[in-house]
């Protein structure tokens, strides 16, 4: 995949599953170690399952790793899998100048049973927000819609979303579920 998508001016983050192949994961982590700046593998390691059970926690690792370094980033795009990006760096640049801090995750209405109804979804329930008093007065509860995996998101989303929430206790919650929760997060 890596040889698919790369670019120098890039960077990538791998996050590998707990599961996987001893060999395997030598073989990434001796791949990333080829690219001294640009490659990197996140040191924490989920068990991540098809119902989407860890996938958010993964991509969240490398997010973290991601932020705490220096490059000069505007946009992170999320894949899992075998998932590519269906257009050239080149054309990707591009959309993202045009979407001038804009993120791009699609919605749509949520499948019956992916979250667990009976479970207190409100703002301050979820102890959603780091500061008490970030709080909007005009949102009490969640409305879960259904995304993608396949996500782009802004630095300023990501640096919101790592510093200004609470997001582990949302995630535990919506790990209750038996599939999809990794649809929901963002």
């Amino acid at each position: 995949m890596l040889s698919v998508e790369y670019a120098p001016h890039n960077v990538y983050c791998y996050s590998l599953d707990r599961k996987a192949d001893k060999k395997f994961k030598e073989r990434i982590r001796a791949l990333s170690s080829c690219f001294s700046k640009n490659v990197f593998v996140s040191d924490d390691e989920y068990n991540v399952y098809s119902s989407g059970k860890n996938v958010s926690r993964s991509h969240l690792a490398c997010l973290e790793k991601l932020n705490k370094r220096k490059e000069d980033w505007k946009y992170v795009v999320l894949l899992q899998n075998h998932d590519l990006p269906l257009r050239t760096n080149a054309e990707l640049v591009r959309i993202f100048k045009a979407y001038n801090g804009t993120n791009d995750i699609a919605t749509k209405n949520i499948v019956p049973n992916t979250v667990v109804k009976s479970l207190d979804w409100s703002l301050k329930g979820l102890r959603l927000y780091r500061n008490e008093n970030a709080y909007p007065p005009n949102i009490k509860q969640l409305n879960h819609t259904k995304s993608l995996n396949l996500i782009v998101l802004s630095r300023a989303a990501v640096n919101f979303t790592l510093k200004q929430l609470n997001i582990y206790p949302f995630i535990d919650q919506l790990e209750k579920s038996r599939y999809g929760m990794d649809e929901v997060y963002f």
